[in-house]
């Protein structure tokens, strides 16, 4: 019984490390926006490997990625967290993708999936928090973001970002 315990005290503390690198991610500040959301992606993964079934979480980077000042760089993180936990939560999906596309113009975050989608028009679909969520950080640091889904097809969700905001 007391290692049932020590086992069930450990998992508890590795939620709350999981959970607190989260909240501030370090390897944001540290090494970027595209390791953070390769990390995003082999994390989530990783977790719902336990899940019944499994939702498998990709990350690909194309192009080149500019460094963006932190403010911007944390939005477009938070957004990608958003929408990848609205696939987990409601899509009932398979399989979720975390695309960084950079240009000479734009940095573009796109995340799909292959879940049950929803029909864009109706109000409180699938999470409206979480649309909304997306769309004010979008808004705060100047992107664009669209919406794309319809019932049986999956959603995308993608963030343009006109660039000349660098930061190094």
């Amino acid at each position: 019984r007391l290692g049932e315990l020590r086992d069930h005290a450990q998992r508890m503390i590795d939620d709350v490390r999981r959970i607190s690198r989260g909240l501030r991610p370090i390897y944001l500040e540290e090494a970027g926006l595209m390791s953070a959301l390769e990390r995003l992606a082999l994390e989530t993964d990783e977790l719902s490997a336990q899940r019944t079934p499994p939702v498998r979480v990709t990350f690909e980077c194309v192009g080149d990625i500019i460094r963006q000042e932190p403010e911007v760089e944390l939005a477009l993180f938070r957004i990608a967290q958003e929408a990848v936990a609205n696939a987990l939560r409601h899509a009932e999906a398979r399989q979720a993708r975390i695309v960084l596309s950079g240009t000479p113009g734009a940095l573009i975050l796109t995340v799909t999936d292959d879940g049950r989608g929803f029909d864009v028009s109706q109000p409180g679909n699938p999470d409206g928090l979480g649309i909304f969520s997306i769309r004010e950080r979008a808004s705060a640091i100047g992107a664009t973001v669209d919406v794309n889904s319809a019932p049986g097809a999956g959603a995308r969700v993608q963030v343009a970002l006109g660039l000349g905001r660098s930061s190094g």
